[in-house]
């Protein structure tokens, strides 16, 4: 790359390049004060100015600056000229092999010494990418000293981008706590899940646009800014419009202004108020010779709900063909109890091949009822079966 310098009418700098094309054959190697990395990247030939990026030396031999980019669109290929100044109260500074956290990133200077209040001129090329869900790109560019006469330089380079506009989460979850959609005993309370998102600021919100696919009568949108780069879609969900299926959706947010669009999916699914971990049971042969398994019933509590801490299931029964189990509550309070299962002896004449079973819960708790269903897993030297759900 090659560094043209003049001045215009009113002495302000000039600063012209070349294209630059580098091979995807050449290897990542430095060559100060150039910076070459492996790949194939063309240089854009317009130049934006950045103005200048003053050095300030926060410990001795260390410098830090930072420069900011015009906001570009995301892929943007740019030159950057900009003019780096050493303070006049810092000492002269030499500068090393220029590196980079990215090789998007490559640097020429006219100059590699600096006395202090003085500068040299600069060029960068970039190529700009959108990071994330971010909508402001951000590279480190260093100049590395390798003796005591070279300082060690590092400039923040950022640049927003321009019609950004992206959700934070790359998908998301929605559980609808109660008994099924068919029972009278279902949760009505209404639900609302809260989508963030960050764009190019302002955000404007009376641009934005929110289409859930498919469209469904228990579902209602809101859309609200909560700062310049950063909003909020709100699904408001209205559980008793939902079935026992679990619903697929998809959510566009689009902005007008720029044409852009982001997408998030998701699913809402209804959830027992009673559970049991894990869903498969594993029972072994205890030194007592019984079968025994364990397991943890859990009561799910919407967060947003006044809990209560002091209670515990007041009813608990397992059954396998409807003959019932030994059930032994060994720790219960809040939303967890811990149950120790037995398997009489004249059921395990059952667990064959020909006879699969799973077992079946009856759990009150509260005024929540639940009767969820586990496998089970037998691990004994003589039997090795395990039931199907």
């Amino acid at each position: 790359m090659h560094i043209a310098r003049s001045n215009d009418s009113k002495g302000r700098i000039i600063v012209a390049s070349r294209n630059l094309v580098v091979s995807a054959t050449i290897l990542a190697f430095l060559l100060p004060p150039f910076i070459f990395l492996r790949g194939s990247v063309t240089w854009a030939e317009d130049v934006v100015n950045a103005g200048e990026v003053v050095l300030v030396e926060r410990r001795p031999m260390e410098f830090f600056g930072r420069l900011h980019i015009p906001p570009q669109t995301d892929g943007a290929s740019k030159n950057v000229a900009f003019r780096l100044i050493n303070s006049e109260n810092n000492r002269e500074l030499k500068l090393g092999k220029p590196n980079a956290t990215c090789g998007c990133v490559r640097v020429e200077v006219s100059a590699v010494e600096i006395p202090p209040g003085r500068s040299v001129d600069a060029l960068l090329s970039v190529n700009i990418q959108a990071q994330g869900a971010q909508p402001v790109w951000r590279q480190k560019l260093f100049f590395e000293g390798e003796g005591p006469s070279q300082a060690y330089v590092e400039i923040e380079v950022v640049s927003e981008m321009a019609g950004f506009l992206a959700f934070q989460e790359p998908d998301f979850l929605v559980e609808i706590a109660g008994e099924s959609a068919r029972s009278s005993n279902r949760n009505t309370s209404n639900i609302t899940k809260t989508l963030a998102f960050t764009a190019t600021r302002p955000i404007a919100t009376e641009k934005l646009t929110l289409r859930v696919e498919p469209s469904h009568i228990g579902i209602k949108t809101l859309l609200r800014r909560t700062s310049d780069t950063g909003g909020e879609a709100m699904l408001r969900l209205t559980p008793n419009e939902f079935g026992d299926e679990p619903l697929n959706v998809s959510c566009t947010l689009e902005d007008e202004s720029s044409g852009k669009s982001t997408i998030i999916r998701g699913v809402i699914a209804r959830r027992p108020a009673i559970s049991v971990f894990p869903s498969t049971i594993r029972f072994i042969r205890e030194k007592n010779g019984k079968l025994a398994g364990n397991a943890v019933v859990t009561k799910f509590e919407d967060n947003k709900k006044e809990s209560t801490p002091n209670t515990s299931p007041a009813f608990i029964q397992a059954q396998i063909s409807g003959l019932p189990l030994k059930v032994d509550v060994t720790q219960a309070g809040g939303t967890l109890a811990r149950v120790k299962l037995e398997i009489p002896e004249d059921h395990e004449k059952s667990f064959d091949d020909e006879n699969k079973k799973s077992i079946k819960w009856d759990i009150v708790w509260g005024d929540e009822r639940g009767a969820p269903r586990s496998r089970i897993l037998i691990s004994d030297s003589d039997l090795n079966w395990i039931g199907e759900q």
